[in-house]
């Protein structure tokens, strides 16, 4: 709850990151372009379109850790055993997708 005063930033910011993929697809960018432009629009898009947005970004991972930590103290041995092999799994089957 504490992080929804920011969905109509975020809502903007993805529209923003929209229009700066479109834009940047429309000068026909060679592979490795591509490739290094979607690394940084995905993990470093406050550099493009909104440097305002690093703060908020940040805010929201803050909370988000501190909820995943919440929920982690509130687990049993078993079920942190349980939730420690299907993160194995999913991390494994992202492997496998990628082709690795």
């Amino acid at each position: 709850a504490q992080g929804m005063d920011n969905a109509p930033r975020w809502l903007e910011n993805r529209e923003y990151r929209q229009d700066a993929l479109l834009a940047f697809l429309g000068a026909r960018p060679s592979t490795p372009e591509i490739a290094k432009f979607v690394h940084r629009i995905l993990l470093h898009s406050h550099e493009i379109v909104d440097p305002d947005y690093r703060a908020v970004r940040e805010n929201r991972w803050a909370l988000r850790e501190a909820m995943y930590f919440d929920i982690l103290l509130s687990l049993s041995d078993e079920q942190r055993q349980d939730l420690v092999e299907r993160l194995r799994g999913y991390a494994a089957d992202m492997i496998d997708l990628a082709g690795a």
